[in-house]
């Protein structure tokens, strides 16, 4: 008979064992599968995935309201975008929100970092968003703190940034690639939702 060996992770602090079955939601994660809805059904089909992350991140009471508001939304037949934008804007414009561990600090403050970046540099600069990715992070970082490459690309992704390859002076490069126009109509929409 053969005996398990393997140990169960410790916490260092307490020495006490440490549960695989806690569940740790992703900011990334969660901004993807509420940009994945396409209507009441898919967003039926992940409401018990939203409610847990706005459970795990929440109070009682806001959890409680959010669970409220979002089924008076759903009943009263509200469009889709608008669901969607109330639910991101609600997630990371709420002063009830508390963010569990660093790794979810720095993910909410880099998306916010970009927006106002971009902002800043391409829309009130009246430029255009067509810049190879390397170019794109080596700027970024020379004013913010230092995040790694993939952060930043997926943080991009949250914001609904196209990322694509081209090939520029016959080299194949990651490369943002969005209009001004594009980038404006991205930020306002988030925008006006928050003031919603």
């Amino acid at each position: 008979m053969e005996q398990n060996n393997s140990q169960k992770p410790k916490c260092p602090t307490c020495n006490r064992t440490i549960s695989k079955n806690m569940e740790r939601y992703s900011i990334t994660e969660f901004y993807r599968k509420v940009k994945k809805i396409t209507d009441i059904n898919s967003l039926n089909a992940i409401k018990d995935y939203i409610l847990r992350v706005i459970k795990y991140y929440y109070s009682q009471d806001a959890f409680n309201n959010f669970t409220y508001e979002l089924n008076n939304n759903i009943e009263e037949e509200q469009d889709i975008c608008s669901i969607k934008k109330w639910i991101l804007s609600y997630f990371m414009n709420s002063p009830s929100l508390k963010l569990r561990g660093l790794a979810h600090q720095r993910t909410a403050s880099l998306i916010k970092q970009l927006e106002e970046y971009i902002v800043t540099d391409y829309i009130n600069n009246d430029k255009d968003l067509y810049v190879p990715f390397s170019r794109f992070y080596e700027d970024f970082c020379t004013s913010k703190t230092k995040y790694s490459k993939h952060s930043i690309s997926r943080a991009l992704k949250v914001l609904d940034i196209n990322i694509a390859t081209k090939k520029i002076e016959n080299k194949t490069q990651t490369c943002l690639y969005n209009s001004k126009e594009e980038v404006q109509i991205l930020f306002n929409n988030f925008n006006n939702s928050e003031n919603e």
